[in-house]
């Protein structure tokens, strides 16, 4: 595991517009990103493993943290809706292709959108508790691997129309959002700081019962 390893923030704004026009760090972000969506196209089940892959790459990893800095800046709500409808289009390739995967859509949303909240309301606090989460680098690792999974798969999936490759993403996408829902819980946890919550609540379902969420 290398010290490089960075907390995860990018966010859906950014997904919807790598490699699109008008911005040289996406255009070439996604130009860098290019054979790791290929990678994840040719093998979705392998997708953890070329999310490792990604990790270790310190000019892809710049290039992410740079436009993690311009989406904090210039992002605002239109961008998030935008990146929601985004989500649901992909959704309508994944249905065409028979399978589901809007449990899995929803909960990388409410991801996003919690994530989206706490760095353009709460910046410092959400810099506080990814520092916090830094004390645990065997989870940054696994969370990292889970988000730029999901985050892999996505990309891999808006560049495809077969159906049989749609069908092998969406299963990995199911089975890494549930994992994600865990961390969403946990960050939300974070900034509770209540000692009764983190004393009563042992498992996401408690987490939610305990934080209200319905």
């Amino acid at each position: 595991m290398s010290s490089r390893v960075i907390f995860p923030a990018i966010s859906l704004s950014q997904l919807q517009i790598i490699g699109k026009p008008g911005s040289e760090i996406y255009s070439t972000l996604g130009k860098h990103l290019e054979p790791y969506i290929e990678e994840t196209l040719k093998n979705p089940e392998n997708v953890k493993a070329v999310a490792g892959k990604l990790l270790m790459d310190a000019r892809v990893s710049f290039l992410l943290f740079s436009a993690l800095q311009k989406t904090t800046y210039e992002a605002g709500e239109k961008d998030l809706i935008e990146a929601f409808r985004f989500l649901k289009s992909l959704s309508r390739k994944f249905k065409d292709a028979g399978i589901d995967v809007d449990e899995a859509f929803s909960i990388f949303a409410e991801h996003e959108e919690w994530k989206f909240k706490k760095l353009k309301g709460e910046f410092e606090r959400f810099v506080t508790m990814a520092l916090d989460f830094m004390n645990y680098p065997e989870d940054v690792y696994e969370y990292a691997v889970i988000y730029f999974s999901l985050f892999l798969l996505l990309l891999a999936s808006y560049e495809t129309e077969a159906h049989e490759k749609l069908r092998s993403i969406g299963k990995e996408l199911k089975n890494l959002a549930e994992k994600l829902e865990n961390y969403t819980l946990t960050f939300m946890l974070a900034f509770e700081e209540s000692e009764e919550i983190a004393a009563t609540a042992r498992t996401p379902e408690e987490v939610k019962r305990v934080l209200r969420i319905e």
